[in-house]
């Protein structure tokens, strides 16, 4: 926990650095700490669990650094074939608020590296439907998917933060956004005795495009979160 914090003040103090090279910092004392009015909240959302650490600019601007985490384990039935699918949605962001009307109303555009991934393991079956083509389980094996998306992922969104601009040090958070991880990567493998067989392998590719159709819905993902924050 310690370090994951000490990683959050770290990225958080560039985004401030980065902003103030661009001309933001003329309204700062620049002898003031760097931890002088820094925030940190705790959230909950479609991104999972959040520990975000964040720190104004000047009073339009603010930056934010956080870490999100969630996983969640199902079974479903996918192109005929039963599925465990494991999600695990692991990324860190970088953003930047932008308060136009010195409000508590911001908008935000930032990155987020991105670790969310979905495997999926195939459940043994007496035979399978793969691609267009049926196959007996001692030809198919077991199927194995693996689902990655873009290392980096941008974010645009809209939020409210109640402690913005006033005196209260605690604050009510509110997300709305949406991040741009890209097409799903679907890599699927075979263990059965028609593993490595062209015609096999024909089908399985189709099984790929489809498999990559179902998860289609990640590629814009959405974004809502609500959380509490408390101001130094």
């Amino acid at each position: 926990m310690k370090k994951s914090i000490l990683g959050l003040s770290l990225i958080l103090t560039f985004v401030v650095s980065a902003s103030q090279a661009f001309g933001y910092s003329k309204s700062l004392d620049l002898g003031k700490s760097l931890i002088e009015d820094v925030g940190a909240s705790v959230r909950i959302g479609t991104l999972g669990g959040s520990i975000e650490v964040n720190k104004p600019i000047n009073k339009y601007l603010g930056a934010r650094a956080g870490f999100n985490y969630f996983t969640y384990g199902t079974s479903e039935k996918l192109e005929d074939v039963s599925y465990d699918i494991d999600l695990e949605f692991k990324s860190f962001g970088a953003y930047l608020d932008w308060y136009p009307f010195n409000s508590t109303i911001h908008f935000t555009a930032g990155v987020l590296i991105n670790g969310n991934k979905i495997e999926a393991d195939g459940k043994a079956q007496s035979s399978y439907r793969v691609g267009n083509n049926s196959f007996t389980g001692a030809e198919v094996g077991t199927l194995d998917a693996e689902v990655d998306f873009n290392a980096l992922a941008p974010y645009f969104g809209v939020g409210v933060d109640t402690s913005w601009g006033g005196e209260s040090q605690v604050s009510f958070n509110l997300d709305l956004g949406i991040i741009y991880q890209g097409a799903p990567d679907v890599n699927i493998t075979a263990s059965g005795t028609a593993a490595s067989d062209p015609f096999f392998q024909s089908n399985l590719a189709k099984e790929i495009s489809d498999f990559e159709d179902d998860m289609s819905f990640f590629k814009w993902y959405p974004v809502v979160s609500v959380g509490l924050g408390y101001r130094w």
